[in-house]
């Protein structure tokens, strides 16, 4: 059979993914067998080779065609190479590399051509390769994540910024949701207490990406001055009258504020010694220039030995006695007259005068009681006894209730002269009352009046004073029931007008008075 002839569809150079169509001639009434194995007249190519073809017609084969080479140009899709990590903060960057494109031109998806590009932005990239006008597919995509910046955060303040040292001011960030706070003194935490001077500032940090530092917020601490130290060079312990000596070590630039029992007692003095004349635990404190207090001072406890006190000053008429008591001494009582206080006239709580008399209107006698101790006595306390020349006239003009319902005061009245009071005994009781009776709760109680001259009242019992003579005494009389309702009757109940007959009424039914 004649030789057959390719003839090819187009170029028989391509890239690939191309293909190109040959097809055999001059054998139509034979067997057509291409050199890659196929029989058909027309054949499909997408790979290079060289392609012939024989025609075979009644067992005879012809001989094999021309060689028809077909070239198919192959360009691999590069691969991109990451100079660091491709998660990273803002600001920061990557620089991505293609592989090489030996020959041809690279095509970066950002539309960049170059080798390599910096990426500072999120995004998905790729690269493709350009040979001999043949496009690779695009590279494996590599994918950017750019994390934003925190916001920065501020700090806000509770309290004051300049404080004494011991105190504190506690700061707090804001506007790091989400995020963790550093502080500039390495804490963590939010908020923190701030103890000592210095800047603060802080950062917020977020998917590892830290924010710009908050402006600063400057604390000062002043320091508290030195703890001062007290002491006595006499003894604390002391009789009333009497004092101790308490000194201080120096507050350098500053003044020295004294207590008692935790009350001020002496405040802001530049002086370093006080005089303590009271019983109770000393102790003082320092404030420096920058009004700062120092810790308080050790203590030191004054006792002080108490005096011997009269609570009252007795009247008395001429001629009678008196007894003075005095209280509140835990040593021994002694008694002195005052025209002669080097002569012990008694010892102990109470004193019995002797009889006082006087040829005035009224003389006092002084007297003088002090509290002597182991080691000390103290200062000395006066009584005044008034001596009266006269007792005063008996009240006159007296009365009261006759009859008084249980449990009810009966009412008194009375005159007195001048300058004296009235005064009410209820027969057999030391007790005396003024105004004021106690309420009735017996049958029959009999109540005897004086005058008295400077009475003194303790308790309800009468102390001293010049008394009148009694006067005659009253009785009243006590009811334990409520008297019965009264009945009212009447002589008639029915007159005419103008008539000048006398109407009478009567009260029956009452066991009293109406």
């Amino acid at each position: 059979p004649q030789t057959p002839t390719i003839s090819a569809s187009g170029a028989l150079t391509f890239c690939e993914g191309g293909s190109v169509t040959l097809t055999s001639s001059s054998c139509s009434t034979g067997n057509t067998l291409w050199s890659n194995g196929q029989t058909t007249p027309t054949i499909n190519v997408s790979t290079s080779g060289n392609y012939n073809v024989t025609c075979t017609l009644n067992s005879c084969t012809s001989l094999p065609s021309e060689v028809t080479s077909v070239v198919v140009n192959s360009t691999p899709a590069p691969s991109v190479t990451a100079s660091g990590t491709l998660t990273f903060c803002q600001g920061g960057s990557v620089t991505l590399t293609s592989s090489p494109c030996i020959g041809g031109n690279l095509l970066w998806s950002t539309g960049q051509t170059s080798t390599a590009i910096t990426v500072n932005s999120s995004g998905n990239y790729t690269v493709t390769c350009n040979q001999n006008n043949c496009l690779s597919l695009p590279s494996a995509l590599t994918t950017v994540v750019v994390n934003p910046t925190p916001t920065t955060p501020t700090i806000t303040v509770s309290g004051a910024l300049t404080f004494c040292e011991g105190s504190s001011v506690t700061l707090t960030a804001s506007a790091c949701t989400d995020g963790s706070i550093l502080w500039s003194s390495g804490q963590s935490t939010n908020p923190i207490i701030v103890t000592s001077s210095g800047n603060y500032s802080v950062i917020c940090s977020k998917n590892g990406c830290s924010s710009l530092s908050s402006s600063p917020t400057t604390v000062m601490v002043n320091p508290r001055p030195a703890t001062p130290v007290i002491s006595s060079n006499s003894s604390l312990s002391f009789c009333e009258g009497s004092n101790a000596q308490l000194q201080s070590t120096s507050c350098p630039s500053g003044t020295l504020s004294w207590y008692r029992n935790g009350v001020l007692v002496l405040a802001s003095t530049s002086s370093t010694t006080y005089t303590a004349t009271l019983a109770g635990t000393y102790y003082v404190i320092c404030k420096n220039q920058f009004a700062c207090n120092s810790l308080q001072s050790n203590s030191l406890v004054v006792t002080v030995k108490a005096k011997a006190v009269v609570q009252w000053e007795p009247t008395i008429c001429s001629g009678s006695s008196v007894a003075l008591n005095a209280t509140g001494c835990s040593g021994t009582y002694k008694w002195y007259k005052y025209t002669s206080q080097n002569t012990l006239i008694g010892t102990g709580a109470s004193y019995q005068t002797e009889n006082l008399f006087t040829t005035q209107t009224s003389t006092t006698y002084t007297y003088i009681v002090k509290c002597e101790y182991s080691d000390c006595t103290t200062s000395e306390s006066y009584v005044n006894v008034i001596v009266f020349k006269d007792s005063p006239a008996p009240p006159s003009n007296y009365s009261t209730s006759r009859f008084v319902c249980y449990n009810q005061r009966p009412t008194m009245q009375g005159s007195c002269p001048t300058n004296t009071s009235l005064v009410w005994k209820i027969s057999g009781e030391s007790n005396a009352y003024t105004s004021t009776l106690p309420r009735v709760t017996t049958p029959i109680t009999t109540y005897v009046p004086y005058c008295v001259n400077r009475l003194i009242m303790l308790l309800g019992i009468p102390y001293g004073g010049c008394w009148s003579s009694a006067g005659p005494s009253i009785t009243v009389y006590g009811s334990s029931s409520i008297p019965s309702t009264p009945v009212i009757t009447a002589s008639k109940t029915t007159f005419c007008e103008g008539s000048t007959e006398p109407v009478v009424l009567s009260a029956a039914n009452c066991i009293g008075t109406v």
